[in-house]
């Protein structure tokens, strides 16, 4: 008397089994990549919220922790600059990483903080800067201020970018 299955039962009990591991173990990796996605989103999604409304904090932030990382990088990189700048009462010299971009007889850099920032303060102040940008040190001069929401003079990702911010304005700075 047989009373356990056969080879052939037990073979087709086996690929049953397989299958239903394979079932569970995509529907748990589809979990957990739909998890770490919504994760990722809501993380951008705040950082966006925080820029765009509560600059200050994140200026803030950036001061502390974010320009002395971008510091050592900012005056080498393509799209960054360090800008060298002195305080209006205190003359003490300051260097604040920024995003600058190349234009016709010298540079236009947004304003991602808006023009409430100390350092554009200090620089419409002096009437000039320094700025290294792709290893090069250059005097400006004559900064302005301008309100532009087409930001039509910044590469399409970067308008992008901006945009998604709020920030509407950028100082153009001629070379001396």
């Amino acid at each position: 008397m047989n009373l356990g299955p056969t080879d052939y039962e037990s073979a087709a009990l086996t690929a049953e089994l397989r299958a239903q591991k394979r079932r569970e173990i995509e529907l748990y990796t589809r979990y957990y990549f739909c998890l770490r996605l919504f994760i990722i989103l809501a993380i951008a999604a705040g950082a966006v919220l925080l820029l765009r409304f509560r600059k200050r904090w994140v200026a803030r932030f950036n001061i502390l922790f974010t320009n002395r990382i971008t510091g050592l990088f900012a005056g080498w990189l393509p799209g960054f600059g360090i800008l060298t700048h002195f305080g209006r009462k205190s003359g003490k010299a300051y260097r604040t990483p920024i995003n600058v971009f190349r234009e016709q007889g010298g540079f236009i850099i947004a304003l991602t903080y808006s023009s409430q920032s100390q350092w554009v303060k200090n620089v419409l102040a002096a009437g000039g800067t320094e700025l290294k940008t792709r290893g090069r040190i250059y005097q400006l001069s004559s900064p302005s201020i301008e309100h532009d929401p087409s930001r039509h003079k910044f590469p399409l990702p970067v308008r992008l970018v901006l945009r998604l911010v709020g920030a509407d304005e950028y100082m153009e700075l001629k070379t001396s």
